[in-house]
């Protein structure tokens, strides 16, 4: 929960003080789900925190990119299995549908 707003002040806090050259670029990409968008079964609080991540990331990206050659990303890969997943009820039955609805 502390997470985003530390990243966000130590960025903002670099580039502030940064000239006003472009730096030579640089890449960040964020993990979603398409819990961000439709309500999706035992996602509970993780739809609106995702909600949440893909709005910061336009915003970062909208600043970011054009004042200091920074790409920002979010992709949303469809039910990966980490950690934080592992806790959502149901998730294997959440990763086999994917798999079955998938064509590739």
């Amino acid at each position: 929960r502390r997470a985003l707003p530390f990243l966000t002040r130590s960025f903002n806090d670099k580039f502030q003080d940064s000239s006003d050259e472009k730096p030579g670029g640089a890449s960040i990409v964020a993990l979603s789900y398409l819990g961000a968008d439709k309500a999706v079964p035992n996602y509970n609080i993780m739809g609106p925190a995702k909600a949440s991540l893909e709005a910061i990331t336009r915003g970062l990206a909208l600043e970011l990119g054009s004042q200091h050659n920074i790409r920002v990303n979010c992709v949303s890969a469809g039910p990966v299995n980490t950690l934080a997943a592992r806790g959502i009820r149901d998730f294997h039955a959440m990763k086999e549908d994917v798999e079955l609805r998938s064509p590739l």
